[in-house]
This record gives C-alpha cells, structure tokens and sequence, in this order.
C-alpha cells in the first residue's frame, strides 16, 4: 500500500515529471556520490546537491535578525 502512494507521488511530483533520466539527490557525501557517478552509463544522471548549511543563515531567520542586529530590548514584549 505505502509503495503504490510512493511510486504514485514520485511519478506525479513535477521535479520527476520534467526530468528524463535519473536524479539523483544527495546530502554531499562526495566519496560515495564520486563513486556512484564513475560507474558506467551514469552521464545522463542529474545530481541536485543540497546548499550548504549554516545555523546563521538558516532560511527561516535570515531576514529576522538582520532586523534585530544591534538592537537590545529590556523585556521580551518589546520585540
């Protein structure tokens, strides 16, 4: 059951559905992907890498604390 709803989200998912080939997606493990794109007949794999991740630039508060910067409040109500 799990698998129909996985082969049915992947087939219907727009990413897989414009692509031809293989995507491959990794979490930039290079010595295992550098291993996996020397095997033959991987030239039309196309790798999607993760953008490195830094606590200070997280997506979610990048624009926040550019706000904040320099700023001190004396109780939390103030924010």
């Amino acid at each position: 059951m799990k698998s129909d709803f996985l082969q049915w989200k992947v087939l219907n998912w727009p990413l897989f559905i414009a692509t031809e080939g293989v995507v491959l997606l990794h979490d930039n493990m290079c010595s295992f992907i550098s291993r996996v794109l020397e095997q033959p007949g991987t030239d039309q794999v196309q790798v999607l890498y993760h953008p490195p991740y830094s606590r200070d630039m997280s997506p979610s508060d990048f624009y926040v604390f550019g706000l904040l910067k320099g700023k001190r409040f004396n109780v939390d109500d103030e924010l």
